[in-house]
């Protein structure tokens, strides 16, 4: 099902979110005020990987032309948007002078994300291939985890996050977390592969930009923050291997 304007569209969208990861992450300031919160260095690292998560699948999707595996990756960031544009029209005022128009991009993105997300379903998988039981399993712990670690962040719970975070900002990450968890629920309540492909890329990409710095992490954490960096380094090690090997190794599932 060719449509190049389509494919056009998500390449470019795609396009703009890595070059706004990338000012993230060499810290430049376009790209650090566009956060409308008080955030440290680990916090920008965090915010350029979520980018680059949501990035990854729109690439693979329009390359492949799989436009019915777009349904579950537009999840997170329907999501995500749609939550952060509540919150930050929320947090808006005197003191949060630029979240007003960050929260009304979000809305803006949450509205475009469910069309593409509704228009998806409609899309029939190209590729039939079953989804790896391991790959099932593992997106089973990924929601678990995902929904307590991110539910505890939206209360504003201490000690989620590996490195300190303020209770506005803690809110917003919890919804990455929850906002995660859907493309990997969607992906075991809907069989196929390729529906499980886009989640499992997203989070590769978000091992590899997240990761390294993470792990320098351990040389300065706190020790009431120790325990949060290891499971989430846990985590994080254990998405990236298994991401490695069912999209780049394993034959009965790699791209080539």
């Amino acid at each position: 099902m060719e449509r190049p304007w389509l494919r056009a569209c998500y390449i470019l969208v795609a396009g703009l979110l890595c070059v706004l990861a990338i000012g993230l992450l060499t810290g430049q300031r376009w790209a650090t005020g566009a956060w409308p919160l008080p955030a440290g260095r680990l916090s920008y690292v965090f915010l350029a990987s979520v980018l680059a998560a949501v990035a990854a699948p729109m690439v693979w999707v329009a390359l492949a032309e799989e436009w019915g595996a777009g349904a579950g990756s537009a999840l997170f960031p329907l999501i995500l948007s749609g939550a952060l544009a509540v919150h930050f029209v929320r947090l808006a005022g005197p003191t949060s002078p630029g979240a007003l128009p960050v929260g009304l991009a979000c809305a803006v993105a949450a509205i475009a994300s469910l069309l593409i997300h509704v228009w998806s379903r409609r899309v029939p998988l190209r590729d039939r291939r079953p989804t790896p039981r391991p790959v099932q399993w593992s997106f089973a712990v990924f929601v678990v985890v995902l929904v307590l670690s991110g539910s505890a962040l939206v209360l504003a719970r201490p000690h989620i996050m590996p490195w300190p975070v303020r209770p506005e900002a803690s809110v917003a990450f919890g919804w990455v977390f929850l906002g995660a968890s859907s493309a990997y629920a969607y992906a075991l309540t809907h069989s196929g592969w390729h529906h499980a492909r886009g989640p499992l890329l997203g989070f590769l990409a978000y091992d590899l930009v997240l990761l390294p710095p993470l792990l320098r992490q351990f040389s300065t954490v706190g020790p009431e923050l120790y325990l949060s960096l290891v499971i989430y380094t846990a985590v994080l090690v254990f998405s990236a291997l298994l991401g490695i090997y069912y999209l780049l190794l394993n034959r009965a599932t790699r791209a080539w």
